[in-house]
């Protein structure tokens, strides 16, 4: 029986290990990577569905409550 959970064990910490190791790093901003440009004058940000119109005027919350 314990060479069963010795088994166990040794599965899930190769498959937790693996895990971990596929994570991707991504570099911290540093304070003095600032951008000397306004949120709106970005340049090669492309717009994000701008003709998109809402049908639904509810809150999306408060509909979800209602219906419970």
């Amino acid at each position: 029986m314990k060479r069963h959970l010795y088994i166990i064990w040794l599965v899930m910490l190769l498959a937790f290990g693996t895990a971990a190791r596929a994570q991707q790093p991504t570099p911290t901003p540093t304070p003095s990577d600032t951008q000397t440009v306004a949120p709106e004058n970005l340049q090669g940000v492309p717009a994000i569905a701008p003709n998109y119109r809402s049908t639904t005027a509810a809150c999306p919350i408060s509909a979800a409550s209602a219906s419970i």
